[in-house]
């Protein structure tokens, strides 16, 4: 897989910002539901078995407040696939996924591709 993070550095270089930024949002979403999808499909929806004390306790989280902590951990991994796949195995509804995400990614896009924008004036 290619990093999305190459996609999101060449928008403002090929669009303008203002078709980089919804085409990127689009496109991370894409990706990661995607994603998500493809390794829920072919892995299964198997709650992961961690017998590391801070795993389980992500995991609780993530069963007790699923969107909360979806959004926050697409703030900051943004659109890293192996956060993808370790959600598509636990036991997140896909919907929750989705709309976590969408919610999740809008700050980090919007701030890395303004900054950039800015940077490369």
């Amino acid at each position: 897989q290619i990093p999305g993070t190459v996609f999101l550095a060449a928008a403002p270089l090929l669009f303008p910002l203002g078709v980089a930024l919804p085409l990127s949002l689009f496109a991370g979403n894409v990706a990661v539901n995607l994603n998500f999808a493809l390794v829920r499909r072919l892995r299964g929806q198997s709650p992961a078995q961690m017998k590391q004390p801070w795993a389980q306790k992500i995991l609780q989280r993530l069963e007790e407040h699923p969107m909360q902590s979806v959004v926050l951990l697409r703030a900051v991994f943004i659109v890293f696939p192996p956060l993808t796949g370790a959600l598509a195995l636990t036991s997140l509804p896909a919907r929750t996924h989705a709309l976590a995400s969408a919610i999740g990614l809008i700050f980090p896009i919007t701030a890395f591709l303004v900054l950039e924008a800015l940077v490369l004036g």
